[in-house]
């Protein structure tokens, strides 16, 4: 009887995990006829087997009800993907600080590569971060422009490397009051020597390389290594407004006045051409269905993740693009929980 029932649990399981694969059409219908037969086929095994356990059988059809909703789910989301009538277009959030691009853009390319996607969208909410992140994002949009349009939507933040990586967009939106541009580089070098030998506490370096040291906190750092760093700093800030200027199409000779490091409104970046429109998130979509020729209402968003393909109508809402995820992933606690508790029962005596 009970390994019948870890049986049972390890279809739900299978179930469960089919949501997960949302890589194309084809896997989605292929997701959803499987997950709906091995749906029928667990209900009926769970009458058979357990018909005399209630508190077994509260566990099933928990799973069961959970395991429904992700079918509805996933039929909905199907019908939606296969409509003819709907224009596919990326959906990307650039949030927080940038510190590593992988993530970023291993979805930019699995956008470039998929036939079915016409666009991207990128919404952004950052402060900036690593230089190379954001040339290494910048990079990966500036192929994906090559093959289909880009549209860059700004609601609260958009400064320094966060602009570098979207500089290249063909249409930057943005919110009149937020926060663009902070084009610059910076690099800090604290120093708490005189701290630490104010506790009477002492250190040794031991060195090979006379710059290796150069940003150490425990000592004075010396004119030459000042230098030394200062051509890091401007070699970094050179590069970075080359890009902002080719891309924006500004003039290098005027770069005193769009990239000394100010932080501007969205009104003010405009003024200076730094983004192309001031506007809502709806006029983001607006944006994107002009440069495709299509209507607003027929643009469906694709968002990628860690767990596998969210969607959305169009609809910046995060929070209602992860109902598949979220059922799936109940499913999941469901199963973990009924296999504990079996596993308990497991280990008491037996009359």
């Amino acid at each position: 009887m009970k390994s019948n029932f870890t049986r049972a649990l390890a279809l739900f399981l299978l179930s469960a995990s089919i949501t997960q694969i949302h890589a194309s059409v084809d896997s989605e219908a292929n997701s959803v006829g499987r997950f709906t037969g091995t749906v029928a086929g667990c209900i009926t095994f769970a009458l058979l087997h357990n018909a005399n356990n209630p508190q077994q059988n509260k566990l099933i059809f928990n799973t069961i009800a959970a395991l429904c909703v992700s079918a509805g789910v996933s039929s909905f989301m199907y019908s939606a993907l296969t409509d003819p009538s709907k224009v596919r277009i990326g959906y990307l959030h650039l949030k927080g600080t940038i510190t590593n691009s992988a993530a970023y853009t291993r979805h930019i390319e699995e956008f470039e590569n998929d036939d079915l996607i016409k666009g991207l969208i990128i919404k952004v909410d950052s402060p900036g971060g690593a230089p190379g992140s954001s040339q290494n994002i910048l990079n990966a949009l500036s192929r994906l422009k090559t093959k289909k349009p880009i549209v860059a939507y700004v609601e609260n933040c958009c400064a320094s490397g966060a602009y570098y990586a979207i500089c290249g967009a063909n249409k930057i939106i943005t919110t009149p009051s937020a926060m663009i541009g902070s084009i610059g580089v910076v690099m800090r070098a604290p120093n708490v020597k005189d701290l630490l030998e104010s506790w009477q506490v002492k250190h040794t370096v031991i060195q090979a390389g006379e710059y290796k040291t150069a940003l150490d906190p425990l000592k004075e750092i010396r004119p030459n290594e000042v230098e030394f760093l200062q051509n890091i700093v401007d070699d970094t800030y050179n590069q970075f407004i080359a890009d902002v200027a080719l891309q924006r199409g500004l003039e290098l000779s005027t770069d005193k006045i769009w990239a000394n490091g100010k932080i501007f409104t969205g009104r003010q970046a405009l003024d200076l051409k730094l983004v192309d429109a001031i506007g809502s998130y709806r006029n983001a979509l607006d944006a994107m269905a002009g440069l495709l020729n299509a209507h607003p209402q027929d643009i469906f968003l694709i968002k990628r993740s860690e767990k596998g393909l969210f969607f959305e109508s169009n609809s910046d809402d995060e929070a209602n693009t992860s109902l598949t995820n979220k059922a799936a992933d109940f499913c999941v606690s469901v199963y973990k929980k009924a296999t504990m508790q079996l596993s308990t029962e497991q280990t008491q005596p037996q009359v």
